[in-house]
């Protein structure tokens, strides 16, 4: 009997350790917050089909300095001095407001105000109402990711994220056939960012954007809705 004992024992302990070692293995919410500081670019895709690019340009994030530029190459800030072109332009985030800056006009402007830069936790602020999974469940540009998948403006959004990094990968809707667009970083490096990267003339940033750059649907039709403008 003491030698029976003595098995359910040992089975009973390594059980235990298995299971711990198991939990122990998956990633916590925890490593869905972003480094504080962080650059490298991004993209907006439609996953439906090749060569269908969007939007792309530079990404710098620094949270201490609190400073988030996003650069927009293609198809997102009208002309100024010819609305049926677009221009690049540079979508600035302080503390406070967002900011475009048109480098080749010398153009800076307050776009929409009291929108402050997303924080190295910002998927907590779905935490009431998103269902969130974690673990290595799936990955668009085969890198081992986490992946949160959570509830905003009552669809589901799925947000993949280096598991080892911490570093963003993808943002994009559960729903790939009703809207097959995705936001996806590359290259990034966890570090400070250039020193180049905030050129803004924030001197003359106080007036308003002019009424063609759309201000007023950046809050609704933004491709990073989820993560830039929380509801």
């Amino acid at each position: 009997k003491s030698m029976t004992l003595a098995k359910v024992l040992l089975c009973v302990v390594l059980l235990s350790f298995l299971t711990v070692a198991v939990f122990a293995q998956q990633p916590s919410l925890n490593s869905t917050f972003w480094p504080d500081q962080w650059y490298g670019t991004w993209r907006f895709v439609n996953v439906s089909g090749p060569g269908s690019v969007l939007n792309y340009g530079y990404w710098f994030y620094d949270w201490p300095n609190q400073f988030l530029r996003m650069d927009n190459n293609l198809q997102y800030c009208p002309n100024p001095q010819d609305p049926s072109q677009y221009i690049f332009c540079e979508g600035i985030f302080n503390a406070e407001n967002f900011y475009f800056y048109i480098p080749s006009q010398d153009i800076c402007c307050l776009c929409v105000p009291d929108v402050g830069m997303s924080t190295p936790d910002w998927i907590y602020n779905f935490k009431d109402t998103a269902r969130l999974e974690t673990g290595v469940l799936y990955d668009p540009l085969d890198i081992n990711s986490t992946v949160v998948k959570f509830l905003q403006g009552g669809s589901y959004q799925l947000y993949w994220q280096s598991t080892l990094s911490g570093l963003p990968i993808a943002l994009g809707s559960e729903d790939a056939v009703s809207d097959p667009t995705q936001n996806q970083w590359l290259d990034t490096t966890v570090g400070p960012i250039p020193s180049w990267a905030d050129n803004v003339p924030w001197d003359s940033c106080n007036g308003t954007c002019p009424e063609v750059l759309g201000c007023a649907k950046k809050l609704s039709d933004h491709p990073l809705r989820s993560l830039l403008f929380h509801d």
